[in-house]
């Protein structure tokens, strides 16, 4: 059994046996980020997936594909296409992810994203882009 906690300040993944009595902690993954939500996504092999916050670069999609010992980001953050703003402004920016979600078991690479301001991405390549 594994159990995978974000915090404000990185994420970890625990695991126990059965009996739940002992616990092992891995990581101090995404260090200095907010992870708001963390998934875990069985099809295809496995993959955890991180819906990570920094104060600098912004929203982040991270993702393990080896139970936290690797990491990856997505091939760049979440934005808005196409939308234009009034008066010549850029359009609205992702401030950040709230959630992570895996799509149905028949979908494989699909994942979904919450974000704000209150919008959903969908990704068809397991999150990285």
């Amino acid at each position: 059994m594994f159990c995978l906690v974000g915090t404000h300040k990185g994420s970890f993944l625990l695991s126990s046996d059965a009996s739940r009595k002992s616990w092992q902690i891995q990581g101090h993954y995404s260090a200095g980020g907010d992870v708001f939500h963390l998934t875990y996504d069985p099809r295809d092999g496995g993959r955890v997936l991180s819906a990570t916050n920094y104060m600098m670069w912004g929203p982040q999609i991270e993702f393990s594909d080896d139970l936290g010992q690797t990491w990856k980001q997505a091939e760049g953050p979440p934005r808005f296409s196409g939308i234009a703003g009034y008066g010549g402004e850029a359009g609205p920016t992702v401030s950040r992810l709230w959630h992570i979600e895996t799509g149905l078991s028949s979908e494989l690479g699909v994942v979904f994203a919450g974000a704000e301001p209150a919008s959903l991405f969908k990704s068809q390549y397991g999150g990285n882009n």
